[in-house]
């Protein structure tokens, strides 16, 4: 959960993200320690291990649009809170809105306004594979 709240953390200016980074480097290293303590490692086998080889691929790739974005908006001086943007989504796939596709729910693809042609290409294609029953999770 620490790990998720990270990713999830709000943006900060470029004045603070020094300060930040120091900070979530310290609870790193004590939640490494924690894990160490936890698991048994000595510090050879410590030195190889990483939390973050455990997650999904997908995970890593969403986290690392994050990060991107969170430096773009360090650079532009804006704050942003990622949990505000994305909780209406996470809310409708934990309360089982979202399910296999439109035939059992029209509302699968999230109702928000496309700002491109591309988007609009992507959502109908979305629609496509659900009617075909080609989804196989939350693209």
């Amino acid at each position: 959960m620490e790990v998720t709240a990270i990713f999830f953390r709000a943006t900060t200016p470029a004045k603070e993200s020094m300060e930040t980074m120091k900070s979530l480097d310290e609870k790193r290293k004590n939640n490494m320690k924690v894990i160490q303590e936890k698991m048994n490692l000595n510090q050879k086998e410590m030195k190889r291990f990483n939390p973050v080889d455990a997650f999904p691929g997908d995970i890593v790739i969403f986290g690392r649009v994050l990060n991107l974005l969170r430096g773009l908006s360090a650079t532009m001086n804006v704050t942003i809170v990622y949990m505000d943007i994305m909780r209406p989504f996470a809310e409708s796939v934990l309360s089982g809105f979202i399910s296999r596709g439109p035939s059992v729910n029209d509302g699968w693809v999230f109702d928000s306004p496309v700002h491109s042609d591309v988007e609009a290409k992507l959502r109908q294609l979305l629609i496509e594979l659900g009617n075909n029953d080609k989804i196989l999770g939350i693209q």
